[in-house]
């Protein structure tokens, strides 16, 4: 039972990690879209319906109007084909726990499910709206903050009566959806300077487990928002410095290990690695490659096994992505050594933290460029 338990500790913090490191700018979040209260995530989004509508009513869902006419009312067709659907595709992944809808005074719209989906094709209900036949109304309802892809309305059932329309057609005006960032509670707030600076490591709770953070910029970008989102589930410390190549970092594990064994160690290699140098400085037409692929490739075998005898579990995050123009690294080279590191991290069986295609998903949003000279960076913006 106890190693039980030891397993779903290191479960849920996995997951945490997996859910919070993922982006490399010095802002850190789990979604595609950070919205505030006052941003309709469902405005001008496009849907489709189970029993579309082929008399002209199937434009005004998400229009932002709340006019009960036929160029700004939803309507499905008059099929007697139960329950019906329409879903949102929200257009990437994002945050939300309050639907507004309303109907016009006319159709027999009955009771609507609001229900969520992150791939669009398992739904989970989170609320449901009754309304009144003949009689304009707009209702909210709110729920459990939820990261979801898609929002789907369900019409479970309907007035049997004809309100001037077939009573199989579900109207309704309009549909908003937003999701309100909640104000931590006072106990929530974070104090101490390890929630605002990297290095400067928490006190050690014996309560929680310890994990260790090590990689190059792109982890001190995220090691305080990881800190601050496993606050009071976890230690989470990182090493002193930029652990930059990974023949740096053999020199240096055991330095930074200290005495003590970890829970979980998360780590990074790659950036400085695929990157070309000249005189110390940047240069992919002049310079002269880090870490050559076979190198990179051994190095990593050595940093596993060096890692396996101070943790339990090891957790190996990708290599992000490579700009374009940018003035030591050949895009493309970072997709190379991601696939070297797989097969490394596959061979000893060490769990993988995709952050490359998370962030490639969302890189026009967050990847630096300079306006001036068109150069793109690959650290990340603070907004994403």
């Amino acid at each position: 039972m106890l190693i039980q338990q030891k397993n779903l500790k290191y479960i849920m913090l996995y997951c945490l990690l997996m859910t919070t490191v993922i982006s490399f700018g010095k802002k850190v979040s789990p979604i595609q879209n950070e919205v505030d209260a006052r941003k309709n995530l469902t405005f001008h989004k496009p849907y489709v319906c189970s029993d579309k509508n082929t008399r002209g009513w199937n434009g005004g869902l998400t229009d932002g109007s709340w006019k009960a006419s036929k160029i700004n009312c939803f309507a499905t067709n008059n099929t007697n084909e139960f329950p019906k659907h329409v879903t949102i595709d929200l257009k990437g992944i994002v945050k939300l726990n309050k639907v507004k809808l309303g109907v016009p005074p006319f159709g027999s719209t009955k009771t609507v499910d609001i229900e969520v989906s992150t791939g669009g094709n398992s739904f989970k209900k989170v609320a449901s709206v009754v309304f009144q036949q003949k009689k304009a109304e707009r209702k909210t309802v709110t729920f459990p903050t939820v990261e979801v892809n898609y929002l789907r309305l369900t019409f479970a059932d309907h007035y049997q009566e004809k309100g001037r329309f077939n009573p199989n057609t579900m109207f309704l005006t309009e549909v908003e959806a937003f999701w309100k960032k909640v104000s931590p509670s006072q106990n929530e707030l974070y104090t101490g300077k390890e929630f605002s600076h990297a290095f400067t490591n928490p006190k050690d709770n014996p309560k929680f487990p310890n994990v260790l953070l090590i990689g190059d910029s792109i982890s001190i970008g995220y090691t305080v928002e990881v800190r601050k989102l496993l606050k009071g589930k976890a230690d989470v410390y990182r090493i002193p410095t930029n652990a930059r190549y990974t023949s740096f970092g053999l020199k240096n594990l055991d330095k930074w290990f200290g005495n003590r064994k970890w829970d979980i160690i998360h780590f990074n290699w790659g950036l400085w690695d695929i990157c070309y140098r000249a005189k110390g400085l940047r240069d992919k037409i002049n310079g002269k490659l880090t870490t050559a692929p076979e190198q990179y490739r051994k190095h990593l075998e050595s940093i596993v096994i060096k890692l396996k005898k101070v943790s339990t579990k090891l957790i190996w995050c990708s290599t992000t992505p490579v700009p374009k123009v940018e003035e030591g690294r050949i895009q493309g080279d970072e997709v190379k050594y991601n696939k070297i590191a797989q097969e490394v991290m596959e061979k000893y069986n060490v769990q993988i933290n995709d952050l490359y295609t998370h962030a490639l998903i969302k890189i026009s949003e967050i990847q630096k460029t300079n306006k001036k000279t068109g150069i793109g960076d690959v650290h990340g913006t603070k907004s994403i």
